[in-house]
């Protein structure tokens, strides 16, 4: 009975919350490095231009590649 009372006044806050309000653009992430770190704003960086610096992210090579070029080595 407690259940279905919690699933009950969960959906009907959802649904109250949902209709006047939208989800927001931004979302906050804090709490992972201070704000006046070093590491904050390499984060920071990294972020704002991880699609223009293709070394920033390690790159990945799929299955399909790796075995593709495995086959062509023999």
């Amino acid at each position: 009975m407690q259940r279905s009372f919690t699933i009950l006044y969960t959906s009907l806050l959802g649904m109250c919350l949902g209709s006047s309000s939208s989800f927001p653009s931004n979302i906050n992430i804090g709490g992972l490095f201070p704000t006046d770190s070093h590491e904050y704003e390499v984060f920071r960086f990294a972020l704002s231009h991880h699609q223009d610096i293709p070394k920033l992210v390690p790159q990945e090579k799929t299955m399909s590649q790796s075995a593709h070029q495995g086959s062509q080595a023999m």
